[in-house]
Protein backbone atom coordinates (compact mmCIF):
# COMPACT_ATOMS: atom_id res chain seq x y z
CA UNK A 1 0.00 0.00 0.00
CA UNK A 2 2.54 2.10 0.80
CA UNK A 3 4.62 2.34 -2.57
CA UNK A 4 1.04 3.04 -3.89
CA UNK A 5 0.35 5.88 -2.23
CA UNK A 6 4.13 7.39 -2.53
CA UNK A 7 3.01 6.85 -6.11
CA UNK A 8 -0.04 8.60 -5.90
CA UNK A 9 1.65 11.50 -3.69
CA UNK A 10 4.30 11.99 -6.61
CA UNK A 11 1.65 12.11 -9.11
CA UNK A 12 -0.20 15.22 -7.54
CA UNK A 13 3.14 17.30 -6.62
CA UNK A 14 4.34 17.04 -10.41
CA UNK A 15 1.22 17.20 -12.21
CA UNK A 16 -0.30 19.35 -10.27
CA UNK A 17 1.33 21.49 -7.22
CA UNK A 18 4.30 22.08 -8.53
CA UNK A 19 2.68 23.28 -12.27
CA UNK A 20 0.32 25.76 -10.05
CA UNK A 21 3.43 26.75 -7.96
CA UNK A 22 5.25 27.76 -10.93
CA UNK A 23 2.58 29.52 -12.39
CA UNK A 24 1.74 31.47 -8.77
CA UNK A 25 5.46 32.47 -9.07
CA UNK A 26 5.56 34.37 -12.04
CA UNK A 27 2.37 35.95 -11.72
CA UNK A 28 2.71 36.86 -8.21
CA UNK A 29 6.29 38.36 -9.08
CA UNK A 30 5.47 39.99 -11.96
CA UNK A 31 2.56 41.44 -10.40
CA UNK A 32 4.91 42.74 -7.64
CA UNK A 33 7.04 44.56 -10.44
CA UNK A 34 4.28 46.06 -12.31
CA UNK A 35 2.65 47.79 -9.30
CA UNK A 36 6.49 49.09 -8.07
CA UNK A 37 6.34 53.14 -7.94
CA UNK A 38 10.08 52.08 -9.42
CA UNK A 39 8.39 50.24 -12.81
CA UNK A 40 5.44 52.45 -13.18
CA UNK A 41 6.45 56.07 -12.34
CA UNK A 42 10.80 56.26 -11.26
CA UNK A 43 11.38 54.03 -14.68
CA UNK A 44 9.29 56.03 -17.53
CA UNK A 45 10.84 59.51 -15.55
CA UNK A 46 14.00 58.21 -16.12
CA UNK A 47 13.60 57.47 -19.86
CA UNK A 48 11.71 60.66 -20.54
CA UNK A 49 14.87 62.68 -19.39
CA UNK A 50 16.80 60.87 -21.47
CA UNK A 51 14.66 60.94 -24.45
CA UNK A 52 16.35 64.51 -26.03
CA UNK A 53 19.42 62.84 -25.73
CA UNK A 54 18.90 59.73 -27.49
CA UNK A 55 17.03 61.72 -30.07
CA UNK A 56 20.48 63.83 -30.68
CA UNK A 57 22.51 60.56 -31.08
CA UNK A 58 20.28 58.79 -33.84
CA UNK A 59 20.08 62.89 -35.29
CA UNK A 60 24.14 62.81 -35.49
CA UNK A 61 24.79 59.02 -36.18
CA UNK A 62 21.99 58.26 -38.97
CA UNK A 63 23.89 61.06 -41.17
CA UNK A 64 27.33 59.15 -41.44
CA UNK A 65 27.52 56.63 -43.27
CA UNK A 66 29.37 54.23 -41.29
CA UNK A 67 25.93 54.09 -39.03
CA UNK A 68 23.39 54.38 -42.40
CA UNK A 69 24.41 52.79 -45.12
CA UNK A 70 21.39 53.37 -47.00
CA UNK A 71 21.63 56.92 -48.94
CA UNK A 72 17.92 57.63 -49.07
CA UNK A 73 18.12 57.72 -45.10
CA UNK A 74 20.88 59.82 -44.81
CA UNK A 75 19.74 62.32 -47.26
CA UNK A 76 16.83 63.08 -45.27
CA UNK A 77 19.00 63.43 -41.99
CA UNK A 78 21.64 65.36 -43.83
CA UNK A 79 18.91 67.67 -45.49
CA UNK A 80 17.17 67.92 -41.49
CA UNK A 81 20.82 68.95 -40.10
CA UNK A 82 20.77 71.66 -42.76
CA UNK A 83 17.99 73.59 -41.48
CA UNK A 84 20.04 75.04 -38.48
CA UNK A 85 17.54 72.98 -35.59
CA UNK A 86 18.66 70.73 -33.55
CA UNK A 87 16.25 68.35 -32.66
CA UNK A 88 15.55 69.09 -28.91
CA UNK A 89 15.36 72.85 -30.20
CA UNK A 90 12.77 71.63 -32.04
CA UNK A 91 11.11 69.34 -29.56
CA UNK A 92 11.24 72.92 -26.85
CA UNK A 93 9.73 75.12 -30.04
CA UNK A 94 6.90 73.31 -30.90
CA UNK A 95 6.32 72.33 -26.59
CA UNK A 96 7.08 68.80 -26.70
CA UNK A 97 9.90 69.03 -24.39
CA UNK A 98 7.46 71.04 -21.91
CA UNK A 99 4.98 68.41 -21.75
CA UNK A 100 7.23 65.61 -21.34
CA UNK A 101 9.31 67.35 -18.87
CA UNK A 102 6.39 69.03 -16.57
CA UNK A 103 3.25 67.22 -17.42
CA UNK A 104 4.38 63.96 -17.86
CA UNK A 105 6.61 63.83 -15.30
CA UNK A 106 4.73 65.42 -12.91
CA UNK A 107 1.94 63.02 -13.85
CA UNK A 108 4.31 60.04 -13.35
CA UNK A 109 5.60 61.18 -10.01
CA UNK A 110 2.16 61.57 -8.52
CA UNK A 111 1.70 57.79 -9.64
CA UNK A 112 4.40 56.85 -7.82
CA UNK A 113 3.36 58.59 -4.47
CA UNK A 114 -0.08 57.06 -4.62
CA UNK A 115 1.36 53.39 -5.24
CA UNK A 116 3.39 54.29 -2.28
CA UNK A 117 0.94 54.99 -0.21
CA UNK A 118 2.20 58.68 0.13
CA UNK A 119 -0.85 60.28 -0.89
CA UNK A 120 -4.62 59.46 -1.30
CA UNK A 121 -5.76 57.24 -3.77
CA UNK A 122 -7.62 59.47 -6.95
CA UNK A 123 -7.74 59.20 -10.71
CA UNK A 124 -4.40 60.29 -12.33
CA UNK A 125 -4.88 60.98 -16.39
CA UNK A 126 -2.52 61.99 -19.10
CA UNK A 127 -3.42 65.07 -20.75
CA UNK A 128 -2.77 64.31 -24.78
CA UNK A 129 -3.91 67.74 -25.67
CA UNK A 130 -0.98 69.41 -25.56
CA UNK A 131 0.91 66.26 -27.33
CA UNK A 132 -1.72 66.40 -30.29
CA UNK A 133 -0.90 70.38 -30.27
CA UNK A 134 2.91 69.55 -30.68
CA UNK A 135 2.73 67.45 -33.42
CA UNK A 136 0.21 69.88 -35.12
CA UNK A 137 2.50 72.53 -34.30
CA UNK A 138 2.52 75.12 -37.20
CA UNK A 139 6.53 75.20 -36.26
CA UNK A 140 6.59 71.18 -37.23
CA UNK A 141 5.16 71.84 -40.42
CA UNK A 142 7.24 75.12 -41.46
CA UNK A 143 10.56 72.90 -40.12
CA UNK A 144 9.74 70.09 -42.51
CA UNK A 145 8.84 72.44 -45.46
CA UNK A 146 12.76 73.58 -44.60
CA UNK A 147 13.91 70.39 -44.26
CA UNK A 148 12.47 69.20 -47.94
CA UNK A 149 13.52 72.47 -49.77
CA UNK A 150 17.31 71.32 -48.66
CA UNK A 151 16.91 68.06 -50.66
CA UNK A 152 17.72 68.15 -54.27
CA UNK A 153 14.92 68.64 -56.95
CA UNK A 154 13.05 65.51 -57.90
CA UNK A 155 13.53 64.28 -61.32
CA UNK A 156 10.28 63.19 -63.32
CA UNK A 157 10.25 59.37 -61.61
CA UNK A 158 10.69 60.88 -57.68
CA UNK A 159 7.72 63.23 -58.60
CA UNK A 160 5.13 60.95 -59.72
CA UNK A 161 5.92 58.65 -56.68
CA UNK A 162 5.27 61.92 -54.67
CA UNK A 163 2.02 62.40 -56.28
CA UNK A 164 0.52 59.07 -55.86
CA UNK A 165 1.47 59.64 -51.76
CA UNK A 166 -0.97 62.35 -52.28
CA UNK A 167 -3.67 59.01 -51.30
CA UNK A 168 -2.21 58.67 -47.95
CA UNK A 169 -0.32 55.01 -48.76
CA UNK A 170 3.12 56.28 -48.37
CA UNK A 171 4.35 57.79 -45.19
CA UNK A 172 6.63 60.99 -45.71
CA UNK A 173 10.53 59.52 -45.33
CA UNK A 174 9.59 56.20 -47.41
CA UNK A 175 9.11 58.87 -50.06
CA UNK A 176 12.02 59.84 -52.05
CA UNK A 177 14.73 62.47 -50.63
CA UNK A 178 14.01 65.50 -53.07
CA UNK A 179 11.68 68.64 -53.37
CA UNK A 180 9.04 68.16 -55.05
CA UNK A 181 6.18 70.93 -55.65
CA UNK A 182 6.13 72.26 -52.59
CA UNK A 183 2.29 72.64 -52.70
CA UNK A 184 2.44 69.36 -52.92
CA UNK A 185 4.39 68.41 -50.06
CA UNK A 186 2.57 70.69 -47.60
CA UNK A 187 -0.66 69.03 -48.38
CA UNK A 188 1.29 65.49 -47.90
CA UNK A 189 2.31 66.60 -44.72
CA UNK A 190 -0.55 68.21 -43.47
CA UNK A 191 -3.08 64.91 -44.46
CA UNK A 192 -0.36 62.90 -42.77
CA UNK A 193 -0.32 64.92 -39.52
CA UNK A 194 -4.06 64.33 -39.69
CA UNK A 195 -3.85 61.12 -40.00
CA UNK A 196 -1.68 60.86 -36.95
CA UNK A 197 -3.90 62.77 -34.79
CA UNK A 198 -7.43 61.95 -35.46
CA UNK A 199 -6.83 58.37 -33.84
CA UNK A 200 -5.02 59.84 -30.46
CA UNK A 201 -7.45 60.09 -27.60
CA UNK A 202 -7.40 63.59 -25.70
CA UNK A 203 -6.46 62.41 -22.35
CA UNK A 204 -5.44 58.42 -21.20
CA UNK A 205 -6.45 57.35 -17.72
CA UNK A 206 -3.23 55.29 -15.78
CA UNK A 207 -4.82 54.98 -12.94
CA UNK A 208 -8.12 55.07 -11.21
CA UNK A 209 -8.82 56.15 -8.12
CA UNK A 210 -10.02 54.04 -5.17
CA UNK A 211 -12.19 54.30 -2.01
CA UNK A 212 -9.68 52.40 0.11
CA UNK A 213 -6.08 51.29 0.46
CA UNK A 214 -4.61 50.21 3.48
CA UNK A 215 -1.25 49.88 3.02
CA UNK A 216 -0.90 51.64 -0.46
CA UNK A 217 -1.99 50.54 -3.82
CA UNK A 218 1.64 48.75 -4.35
CA UNK A 219 1.84 47.20 -1.26
CA UNK A 220 -2.08 46.21 -0.94
CA UNK A 221 -1.54 44.45 -4.54
CA UNK A 222 1.58 42.50 -3.75
CA UNK A 223 0.22 41.13 -0.50
CA UNK A 224 -3.04 39.90 -1.90
CA UNK A 225 -1.34 38.39 -4.88
CA UNK A 226 0.85 35.99 -2.02
CA UNK A 227 -2.00 34.76 -0.87
CA UNK A 228 -2.01 32.95 -4.43
CA UNK A 229 0.35 30.56 -2.82
CA UNK A 230 -2.49 29.12 -0.87
CA UNK A 231 -3.50 27.03 -3.38
CA UNK A 232 -0.12 25.44 -4.50
CA UNK A 233 0.67 24.69 -0.83
CA UNK A 234 -2.30 23.24 -0.42
CA UNK A 235 -1.98 20.78 -3.43
CA UNK A 236 1.61 20.24 -2.28
CA UNK A 237 0.80 19.27 1.18
CA UNK A 238 -2.27 16.93 0.32
CA UNK A 239 0.19 15.33 -2.22
CA UNK A 240 2.77 14.43 0.68
CA UNK A 241 0.65 13.75 3.48
CA UNK A 242 -0.62 11.04 1.01
CA UNK A 243 3.44 10.24 0.08
CA UNK A 244 4.78 10.14 3.47
CA UNK A 245 4.79 7.67 6.13
CA UNK A 246 5.61 9.58 8.93
CA UNK A 247 5.79 13.34 10.09
CA UNK A 248 9.52 13.52 8.84
CA UNK A 249 8.35 11.90 5.56
CA UNK A 250 5.95 14.72 5.66
CA UNK A 251 8.49 17.60 5.82
CA UNK A 252 10.75 15.78 3.64
CA UNK A 253 8.34 15.19 0.80
CA UNK A 254 6.96 19.16 1.13
CA UNK A 255 10.60 20.35 1.33
CA UNK A 256 12.07 18.66 -1.84
CA UNK A 257 9.10 20.05 -3.58
CA UNK A 258 9.23 23.51 -2.88
CA UNK A 259 12.68 23.65 -3.25
CA UNK A 260 12.41 22.24 -6.79
CA UNK A 261 9.48 24.13 -7.84
CA UNK A 262 11.18 27.41 -6.80
CA UNK A 263 14.88 26.37 -8.24
CA UNK A 264 12.69 26.14 -11.81
CA UNK A 265 11.71 29.49 -11.89
CA UNK A 266 14.70 30.87 -10.44
CA UNK A 267 17.15 29.21 -12.82
CA UNK A 268 14.68 30.31 -15.49
CA UNK A 269 13.92 33.84 -14.40
CA UNK A 270 18.50 34.35 -13.98
CA UNK A 271 18.37 32.87 -17.47
CA UNK A 272 15.96 35.65 -19.38
CA UNK A 273 17.98 38.65 -17.24
CA UNK A 274 21.32 37.26 -18.60
CA UNK A 275 20.18 36.35 -22.25
CA UNK A 276 18.00 39.72 -22.80
CA UNK A 277 21.07 42.00 -23.77
CA UNK A 278 22.35 38.87 -26.38
CA UNK A 279 18.87 39.06 -27.71
CA UNK A 280 18.80 42.65 -27.97
CA UNK A 281 21.92 42.78 -30.42
CA UNK A 282 20.63 39.49 -31.90
CA UNK A 283 17.34 40.89 -32.81
CA UNK A 284 17.96 42.18 -36.09
CA UNK A 285 19.83 38.91 -37.26
CA UNK A 286 16.90 36.74 -36.31
CA UNK A 287 14.21 34.99 -38.10
CA UNK A 288 12.13 38.10 -38.09
CA UNK A 289 14.63 40.15 -39.83
CA UNK A 290 12.59 40.45 -42.89
CA UNK A 291 10.50 43.12 -40.77
CA UNK A 292 13.67 44.47 -39.18
CA UNK A 293 15.65 45.72 -41.78
CA UNK A 294 17.22 48.55 -41.87
CA UNK A 295 19.88 50.51 -40.40
CA UNK A 296 17.81 53.30 -39.25
CA UNK A 297 16.21 50.56 -37.01
CA UNK A 298 19.05 48.80 -35.78
CA UNK A 299 20.50 52.17 -34.58
CA UNK A 300 17.47 53.28 -32.57
CA UNK A 301 17.44 49.51 -31.07
CA UNK A 302 20.76 50.19 -30.11
CA UNK A 303 20.62 53.39 -28.85
CA UNK A 304 17.70 51.93 -26.65
CA UNK A 305 18.51 48.57 -25.83
CA UNK A 306 19.54 49.89 -21.91
CA UNK A 307 15.50 50.79 -22.03
CA UNK A 308 14.61 47.13 -23.00
CA UNK A 309 17.22 45.74 -20.61
CA UNK A 310 15.92 47.92 -17.82
CA UNK A 311 12.25 46.80 -18.31
CA UNK A 312 13.15 43.13 -18.44
CA UNK A 313 15.33 43.44 -15.32
CA UNK A 314 12.12 45.44 -13.16
CA UNK A 315 9.96 43.12 -14.34
CA UNK A 316 11.45 39.44 -13.98
CA UNK A 317 13.87 40.39 -11.01
CA UNK A 318 11.17 39.99 -8.43
CA UNK A 319 10.17 36.65 -9.58
CA UNK A 320 13.87 35.36 -9.04
CA UNK A 321 13.24 36.87 -5.08
CA UNK A 322 9.54 35.30 -4.81
CA UNK A 323 11.10 31.95 -6.47
CA UNK A 324 14.13 32.33 -4.25
CA UNK A 325 11.99 32.82 -0.64
CA UNK A 326 10.29 29.56 -2.12
CA UNK A 327 13.84 27.65 -2.20
CA UNK A 328 14.58 29.10 1.49
CA UNK A 329 11.21 27.68 2.31
CA UNK A 330 11.60 24.30 0.73
CA UNK A 331 15.15 24.04 2.81
CA UNK A 332 13.63 25.15 5.77
CA UNK A 333 10.80 22.13 5.70
CA UNK A 334 13.75 19.92 5.06
CA UNK A 335 15.54 20.31 7.64
CA UNK A 336 12.40 20.63 9.92
CA UNK A 337 12.24 17.13 8.62
CA UNK A 338 15.19 15.98 10.49
CA UNK A 339 14.46 17.56 13.80
CA UNK A 340 11.11 16.19 13.97
CA UNK A 341 13.24 12.74 13.25
CA UNK A 342 15.64 13.54 15.85
CA UNK A 343 12.98 14.38 18.73
CA UNK A 344 11.57 10.80 18.07
CA UNK A 345 14.23 9.26 18.60
CA UNK A 346 14.75 11.06 21.81
CA UNK A 347 11.31 10.40 23.05
CA UNK A 348 11.77 6.79 22.62
CA UNK A 349 15.60 6.52 24.10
Amino acid sequence: MNPLRKVIGLLIIIFIGLPVLFGVIWVVGVTKAAVSPEFVSELPREIIDDIPDLVEEVFLEAQDERAIADEDTRAWFQAAAKTGISPRELMRKIGLLDWLENELSESLYDVGEILRGERRPRTVVFDLIPLKSAFFHEESIQYLKVLIQNLPPCDYEEEEVWERAEDGESELFTLPPCRPDMALAEKIIRDEFDRAVVDMPDEVEILRGVRFVPFGISRTVTLLSYSFFIIPAVLIFIGALIAATSASSFFRWSGISFFVGGLIPLILSLFVMNITPLAIKLAPYSWWSETWTTDLQELILEKTSWIHIRIVDHLISPVATVAGIVCIVGVALFVISFIVRGKKKAERE
